[in-house]
């Protein structure tokens, strides 16, 4: 995108957002004037209307009172006239004097109706007992009480109404007994005509406290005598005043909300009814969307013009040199790094200009040390003697040197951009399987990895070489990995020459066996001999020989020991036995030991290690003791912990000293052929073969463990650990 497209509509969508802005305020201040005026003007609509209900609700309270006090009905009742025709004319002739009444009934004390203007009562045959609604009314009325009921349906009209009763007493009588009952429903079209007369610009909607919709002034009441539970809710709270919310959800509109309630008039005190008046947004705020519409109208053509005459400026004065400097920017993208921007002006348009060609010519020079350094890095990978590859992270292949080449017989033009594992297939000489794994997991885990010993390289005319390699991630300053560099080499010549030292090392240590056992045999009678135990000098020499000589056979045994191990050729007598006495066993060799030094040997979480363990017990006793041995040896404070951790199906042993630590030099020496650590403030001064590690490594790997450094640091101690397979893994037994 351009520029002057990008000025333009940034330009542009700042007007839009000013009209927006503008709109938007006017409409809100107008929306906030105009809601107010709805609020205060619904308020007062409904309190006239909820009280003008009240009102008329109060009116047939004091009604069905002026019936109970019509001297024809108290005459009839209290037997003084026989002849009820009078009482059937009154009783028809007072639901339009007093009410409108939709049912008026005059009852005597006994529940019987002496006269109705229901016809429905007649077929009945006056059995007021089996209608509940009049007979609650009955039952208050009789005890002298005014009665009126909530909204509800009588079940001998169907209609909707109130009952309202009142006692009819004997005037004649000094006590005024009750004779009698008067009950009246009233004509539900009066308060619906109330509710219907109201403004119809607004909704107006009469529910009980229970939520039911009793009257309404829409001419579609399709929730009609139902209830709403929302409505029932919201009864509960403070009355709402010109709220914003959703009504009927199915509908999907929005209105502003009045509610007023039902506070009964004198007398009647309500049945606390609430007038609930709606009026829709849509109406609402019809003048505020057109006055915002009208200004926004006025100013459109205003903004228009100045934002033609923005750009106008804008196009000569800015965009027209960032096109130039674009134009010289792609002649460099190209390569001629020759080309510069035209300075027009001083301004900072003039100074990007002139930095511009400033960074032009830095960029030359830079390309230029960059070209000579890649050439010298090119020269040195294809003059090394290592074969050298490099891959993305991919596993392509985008670096192949002449070494490399002439090891696999692969020319550079055949392998550039092909997956590595189609031109560097790499073998275990033991299982002819897969061995470059290790090249993938230096990418996934950024960190070095190194080939697996007895590897061969297969090459493209299908010989095979011993090789020995390791592949190093590439990381960039964002530790991002973006690829791999795998260095290997042909270590035939290698292979030999350490047969030839192995071959030397078995010879010797074979040769050696013969005469320090005669040495160590002979020494041993001397020191049983009287004559040399009287002279304590000729004692210590002859002592120094046997230890030496033992110590010596002891070293014997292990370049034996490891030469077997390395040749596959050790017996391993696998089995399932019980940790626990072997560990009890090494420890109590070494009890008298660290009592002597006044240091601690502790065994932790043994009830971790009560499972059978698959292993050779004889070895795992090597092992241990060999750990503990270097452990106490070098720990002079403090002591020696073991502790064990139960894995899925592996027992974790772990040997843990408060000794003087290993450094990160001397810990890449560990688990190596002849590595031990020749320091004088970790080792003693009497040093072995160098082989206990090694040994240790090659027995617990040999019965499908592991063993490994877990932690140390200078001045902090050490922990060793090793693995071993729990009795439910059975491989092998």
């Amino acid at each position: 995108m351009k520029v002057l497209t990008k000025v333009t509509l940034i330009i542009s969508t700042g007007a839009f957002f000013m009209l927006a802005t503008a709109g938007y305020f006017v409409f809100t201040e107008t929306k906030n004037a105009l809601q107010q005026t709805i609020r205060d003007r619904q308020s007062e609509l409904g309190h006239q209307t909820i009280d003008k209900i009240d009102r008329t609700l109060f009116g047939y309270y004091v009604g069905i009172q002026n019936i109970a006090d019509e001297e024809s009905i108290q005459r009839t009742l209290s037997g003084a006239v026989q002849d009820r025709r009078e009482i059937e004319r009154r009783i028809k002739e007072l639901p339009f004097l007093t009410g409108p009444w939709d049912v008026l009934k005059i009852i005597n004390s006994q529940g019987a109706i002496i006269a109705s203007n229901s016809r429905q009562d007649a077929e009945k045959n006056a059995e007021i007992e089996k209608n509940i609604e009049n007979l609650a009314a009955l039952k208050e009325a009789i005890k002298g009480n005014v009665y009126y009921s909530d909204f509800l349906f009588t079940k001998d009209t169907g209609r909707p109404t109130m009952i309202f009763a009142a006692p009819i007493r004997d005037q004649e009588t000094a006590d005024q007994p009750i004779i009698g009952v008067v009950i009246g429903h009233v004509a539900w079209p009066v308060i619906k005509e109330i509710i219907e007369a109201s403004d119809p610009a607004s909704e107006f909607d009469l529910y009980t406290r229970g939520g039911v919709l009793i009257a309404t002034n829409q001419e579609s009441a399709k929730h009609l005598f139902l209830k709403n539970t929302e409505i029932e809710r919201s009864l509960s709270a403070p009355p709402h005043v010109a709220n914003l919310i959703k009504t009927e959800a199915d509908e999907g509109f929005e209105a502003l909300v009045t509610r007023a309630d039902s506070h009964g008039h004198l007398a009647y005190k309500g049945n606390q009814w609430a007038l609930f008046i709606e009026t829709p947004t849509s109406i609402a705020f019809a003048p505020a969307i057109s006055t915002a519409r009208r200004i926004v109208l006025v100013l459109l053509p205003i903004i228009l013009f100045i934002l033609f005459v923005i750009l106008l400026l804008l196009s000569s004065l800015v965009v027209r040199p960032i096109v130039d400097i674009t134009k010289v920017s792609k002649v460099i993208a190209v390569g001629d790094f020759s080309a510069r921007v035209r300075v027009r002006t001083k301004d900072e348009i003039g100074e990007l200009a002139i930095s511009f060609n400033a960074m032009t010519e830095k960029m030359r020079e830079s390309l230029n040390i960059i070209n000579i350094e890649r050439d010298k890095l090119a020269k040195l990978i294809e003059s090394m003697g290592d074969s050298v590859m490099v891959i993305d992270t991919e596993g392509k292949i985008t670096l192949w040197n002449y070494a490399a080449a002439l090891l696999t017989g692969w020319e550079q033009k055949e392998v550039i951009g092909r997956p590595f594992k189609d031109i560097l297939k790499l073998v275990r000489e033991a299982d002819r399987a897969s061995n470059s794994d290790f090249i993938v997991r230096a990418i996934t885990e950024k960190v070095k990895k190194s080939m697996e010993n007895h590897t061969l390289l297969i090459r493209k005319d299908g010989t095979e070489i011993p090789v020995a390699d390791s592949a190093a991630p590439i990381i960039d300053a964002d530790g991002d990995v973006w690829g791999a560099i795998v260095v290997f080499r042909d270590v035939a010549k290698e292979r030999e020459l350490e047969r030839l030292k192995t071959d030397f090392v078995a010879i010797a240590s074979h040769e050696m066996r013969t005469p320090l056992t005669l040495i160590k045999g002979n020494s041993e009678r001397l020191l049983k001999g009287e004559s040399i135990l009287k002279d304590a000098k000729l004692t210590e020499m002859v002592s120094s020989i046997y230890r030496n000589s033992d110590r010596l056979f002891g070293i014997v045994n292990d370049f034996l020991d490891v030469l077997t191990l390395e040749e596959k050729r050790i017996p391993l007598n696998l089995e399932h036995f019980d940790l626990v006495p072997l560990v009890h066993e090494c420890v109590a060799e070494f009890r008298t030991f660290a009592e002597a030094k006044k240091i601690y040997l502790k065994i932790d979480d043994l009830s971790a290690s009560h499972q059978m363990v698959v292993a050779d017990r004889a070895r795992v006793r090597q092992v241990m003791i060999n750990l503990l041995g270097n452990a106490m040896r070098h720990t002079e404070k403090g002591g020696v912990r073991l502790t064990f951790e139960k894995q899925k199906n592996f027992i974790e042993v772990s040997v843990n000293d408060t000794g003087p630590g290993i450094s990160k030099e001397n810990q890449l020496r560990l688990f190596r052929k002849f590595g031990s650590i020749r320091e004088t403030f970790i080792r003693s001064k009497e040093y072995g073969s160098g082989l206990g590690l090694y040994i240790s490594k090659l027995l617990i790997e040999a019965m499908g463990g592991e063993i490994w450094l877990k932690k140390s640091s200078p001045g902090a101690g050490s922990t060793f650990s090793f693995t071993l397979r729990t009795s439910t893994d059975k491989e092998g037994v």
